[in-house]
């Protein structure tokens, strides 16, 4: 068989079949010569062509269609595979997205508590006016500022406004022990809290209102000016005497407060020589001087008079009674004529 076998197949006369298995489909052809019985081959041969056809599995078409097959199936996996990676990809884009929503709503409750914190570090509890922490951290920048202006106007002629520094006024309420004995803890704090809403009437939100300390308030007007002080500090103290104070069952307690303030820089010629807390003193011990003085009125200092920064200093060492003595502090008080509150 030409295109199967390399070489002749030899048969015996009593077999007269060529049988061929597992041929693969294409063209061949059969050659077949035969002897006599003495052994000799005839000069003829015989020819036969033969035509294998394919399987219907071995055609050119279904294989093609076998590989489109396969290339259709990878695509399918291709695609569901992607679809599924796109899927997940939407699923974690989607919970990330819900994640950071509520870590950024976490974010904003902290920061609104942690303000709410800060804030509430800042405030006094009972009359929501500010507290000393705020002073601690708020006064510096307020005095510095001051300092500056004051020393740029002192140094070099620069333009200084007139509401250009600081005024800090010390009030506390007089006889308040008095009020806590006779009313109790409950009536202090009543008259406390309206304390603290008489002074918000006075003065302005851009002002500083703190309590002190007990019956005590501190007040630092900024952008004041200095030739004001003393009318600020007769409204105070009207706003207390005027109007009786109501307690919690109703009845009405008349009291008066004692008012001490100093500007500052308490030098106007050498503003950085005292720092603001020697202003905070002056005003407590005008405010004491007051109190001796039978209370309900208020003293203040505008200045002093021309000094040295030595001088200066060595004043603040000595007891303001001696400074207001010598004239070198500028002082003013409200008319003697005040009569203190003995209770309802």
């Amino acid at each position: 068989m030409h295109g199967f076998d390399t070489d002749w197949i030899a048969t015996g006369a009593d077999s007269r079949v060529a049988s061929y298995s597992n041929l693969d489909p294409g063209d061949y052809v059969l050659q077949v010569r035969a002897t006599n019985r003495s052994g000799f081959w005839s000069p003829h041969e015989l020819a036969i062509r033969v035509r294998i056809q394919p399987a219907w599995w071995e055609t050119g078409w279904f294989r093609m269609s076998l590989l489109a097959l396969l290339a259709a199936m990878v695509y399918a996996l291709v695609q569901l595979r992607t679809r599924h990676l796109r899927a997940r990809q939407i699923e974690l884009e989607r919970t990330v997205h819900e994640r950071t929503a509520d870590l950024e709503k976490l974010t904003q409750a902290l920061q609104r508590e942690s303000a709410a914190l800060e804030e509430s570090s800042l405030t006094d509890p009972l009359t929501g006016l500010r507290n000393r922490r705020f002073v601690a951290l708020h006064i510096e920048a307020d005095a510095a500022l001051a300092v500056r202006e004051y020393a740029s106007h002192a140094s070099y002629g620069a333009s200084l406004r007139d509401d250009a520094g600081l005024i800090f006024f010390l009030i506390d309420i007089d006889h308040f022990k008095q009020v806590n004995d006779d009313y109790g803890h409950a009536g202090g704090d009543a008259v406390i809290v309206q304390m603290a809403a008489r002074l918000s009437s006075v003065f302005r939100d851009t002002d500083y209102l703190v309590r002190w300390g007990g019956e005590e308030f501190l007040v630092v007007a900024r952008a004041t000016p200095r030739t004001h002080a003393a009318e600020l500090a007769e409204r105070a103290r009207a706003a207390v005497a005027d109007q009786p104070f109501a307690l919690d069952d109703g009845r009405l307690l008349s009291k008066t407060c004692s008012i001490g303030f100093c500007c500052f820089p308490v030098s106007t010629q050498y503003p950085a020589a005292p720092a603001w807390a020697a202003a905070v003193n002056i005003a407590d011990a005008l405010l004491y001087a007051v109190k001796l003085a039978g209370r309900n009125g208020w003293m203040g200092a505008l200045g002093t008079r021309d000094e040295t920064p030595e001088a200066l200093l060595s004043w603040l060492r000595r007891p303001v009674a001696d400074w207001v003595r010598s004239g070198n502090l500028e002082v003013v008080r409200s008319p003697v004529s005040r009569t203190p509150d003995h209770g309802p």
